[in-house]
């Protein structure tokens, strides 16, 4: 079987979701603005509500898996992906990043995202692991580490406790709401 990537909303499964950075950038290569994205990330699950199960920014993408209460992840990166822009453009003013400040700067207004997302139903505990264990192992294949513990913007830690590897926002250990 296929996986098949941009499927609608869904209640009852959890969405693995790629985001990339417009155009590319690795703007996320600064600690700073991964930490921030991170804390963004977290925030917004918070709120929405949406269950944060895994991470790994990279230095031009995000990979994440959530579960939002109501299903509609589509709404959820409606509240996301504006407030990361917002706050990375806010962190970027803070440390004079003019350079960064610029580039979020398009015709339609400020965009840290290129238009849409990437995301897959995940539905049995078989492809959960697997994107699980996609996540935590990209920056290894991306050559920015040798092994998964090593790399900081990651939820690595959360599910290798033992490796020592400290994660930088809290994932949600229960990834499923009652009903």
């Amino acid at each position: 079987m296929s996986q098949r990537f941009n499927r609608p909303d869904s209640a009852g499964v959890l969405h693995y979701v790629t985001l990339n950075v417009r155009e590319r950038r690795p703007i996320f290569s600064r600690g700073a603005y991964a930490s921030e994205i991170l804390v963004i990330l977290r925030a917004v699950c918070d709120e929405y509500p949406a269950k944060l199960v895994a991470y790994v920014v990279m230095p031009n993408h995000l990979h994440f898996i959530a579960h939002p209460k109501d299903g509609q992840l589509s709404h959820f990166l409606t509240r996301f992906k504006p407030a990361a822009t917002k706050g990375v453009d806010a962190l970027a003013a803070m440390k004079n990043h003019e350079k960064a400040r610029a580039w979020l700067r398009t015709p339609q207004g400020r965009s840290l995202w290129q238009d849409g997302k990437h995301s897959l139903h995940l539905w049995s505990e078989k492809l959960i692991r697997q994107k699980i264990n996609y996540i935590h192992d990209n920056p290894v294949r991306s050559g920015l580490v040798t092994q998964p513990a090593d790399y900081p913007w990651s939820s690595y830690g959360a599910f290798v406790p033992e490796s020592g590897h400290r994660i930088p926002v809290a994932v949600d250990s229960d990834w499923w709401w009652e009903e």
